[in-house]
């Protein structure tokens, strides 16, 4: 009786031990497969961040021009020149025409570095939180097993791709569906 009794608990321990490990290699083989991938994504953010630096002080810089460009045509002239310079109408329009093309052309440098800023950063920010997925979907995969829909959720999500980084409207990206609740929901 002894001797079966303890058969039997040697076996569901071994069998519980057998499905427990089992789980953590699966575990550990979906971590080898998306330890590459984060590591890009690591790596992908922290490039981003010093190319969104590099466009924010040319930005600086444009900026800075375009002022330092106004108030020296502004204060360079006096009212005797203005009076003089737009007493011939020929002249005025040659001027007018100048001074439109140059700030023409620095608010067109301003907005594209303020709009390659933007999208660098927010490019940056979007492979920062696919990194952050990762790790949580391993985590989730390791307290609970997630079913092959959310896993695809998780996958489109972790794979899909952000062209420009530019944000088209205020609408906050969609999350897949539910899995943080799920889990959350599950603890005691």
């Amino acid at each position: 009786s002894w001797f079966a009794n303890q058969q039997a608990e040697f076996t569901t321990f071994f069998n519980t031990s057998t499905k427990s490990i089992k789980e953590l290699e699966d575990l550990y083989l979906e971590k080898l497969k998306l330890e590459a991938p984060a590591r890009y994504w690591r790596e992908r953010a922290k490039k981003l961040r010093r190319e969104g630096i590099t466009w924010v002080s040319l930005l600086f810089i444009s900026v800075g021009l375009t002022v330092f460009i106004l108030l020296n045509l502004l204060s360079g002239f006096s009212d005797n020149e203005f009076s003089k310079i737009f007493s011939n109408t020929g002249t005025a329009i040659k001027w007018s025409i100048l001074l439109i093309t140059i700030i023409s052309f620095l608010a067109f440098a301003i907005k594209s570095f303020s709009k390659l800023a933007f999208s660098s950063f927010h490019l940056m920010r979007d492979a920062e939180e696919k990194e952050q997925l990762t790790y949580v979907y391993l985590a989730l995969t390791k307290e609970k097993g997630i079913d092959l829909t959310e896993r695809h959720l998780v996958m489109q999500s972790l794979f899909s791709r952000a062209d420009t980084g530019l944000l088209k409207d205020d609408a906050s990206p969609t999350m897949p569906g539910n899995i943080l609740d799920k889990a959350l929901a599950a603890k005691p």
